[in-house]
């Protein structure tokens, strides 16, 4: 899944939709663009959907939503999409349990 997010440096509400987009896009798993107006692809996809107001919300190349969306209306559009797998912190090194320590300080004795 793709999602494209239309914006301008003008708009006082696309920053709040970016934080909303953002934040799903940290949750779920899916191709996620800020695409700006004042750029070639911005004008070009805005013409080809014609988008007259933005933000504007792009999935999968059709104009989906335009407008804040809420971020539960957000993961609503894109509930098809895997929810983002979160890395387990790994541990390295040993952990010094009581028992441990001991095990340590007496294998540094017999070195």
């Amino acid at each position: 899944m793709k999602v494209e997010l239309l914006v301008s440096e003008w708009c006082p509400t696309c920053p709040q939709a970016e934080r909303v987009w953002s934040a799903v896009a940290a949750e779920r798993e899916f191709e996620f663009a800020v695409i700006d107006l004042a750029q070639q692809e911005g004008r070009e996809l805005a013409h080809r959907l014609r988008v007259r107001t933005i933000p504007a919300i792009v999935i999968d190349g059709e104009l989906k939503a335009v407008g804040v969306q809420s971020t539960a209306e957000a993961l609503l559009m894109v509930a098809a999409s895997p929810v983002r797998r979160r890395a387990s912190p790994r541990h390295a090194g040993m952990m010094l349990s009581l028992d441990n320590r001991w095990f340590v300080s007496t294998a540094m004795l017999c070195l």
